[in-house]
């Protein structure tokens, strides 16, 4: 096997990839564990590591964690989001409110599907820079 399969993007697992989810709405994407993931949860979570030790840290107070780290860290931006109809622009505080809605799990879900999608985050062929670059 040719570990080249592997090779992904710096840039864009740190800075994110536009990932499309329906005919107008783009999320912004950066990789699931990138470097400022790890340190965003290594941060806020060392006030609770006894409780982390015991197995006793409250499913909600993990919750707004990991919420708190998939907003700063992972869904960087989105464009012609909607909400019950209404326009919703990205913020840091909407992409918390929306992580955190049980009724919007599934959206959750999708967002940190992408962010695993190691072919998002994949270079770009060569072969594709190479014709990108030509002037017609």
């Amino acid at each position: 096997m040719d570990l080249s399969l592997f090779e992904t993007d710096a840039n864009k697992s740190k800075d994110g990839v536009w990932c499309p989810i329906d005919a107008v709405t783009n999320l912004r994407i950066a990789r699931y564990g990138n470097a400022k993931f790890k340190r965003y949860l290594e941060r806020e979570m060392k006030p609770y590591k006894r409780l982390i030790d015991k197995g006793a840290l409250k499913e909600e107070t993990a919750d707004k964690i990991l919420a708190g780290a998939i907003a700063s860290t992972i869904l960087v931006d989105w464009e012609n989001m909607e909400y019950n109809g209404e326009p919703l622009a990205y913020s840091h505080e909407a992409a918390v409110k929306i992580l955190l809605d049980p009724k919007l799990r599934d959206f959750r879900d999708v967002v940190v599907e992408l962010s695993q999608d190691m072919q998002l985050f994949k270079e770009e062929e060569v072969e594709e820079d190479a014709g990108n670059s030509q002037s017609s």
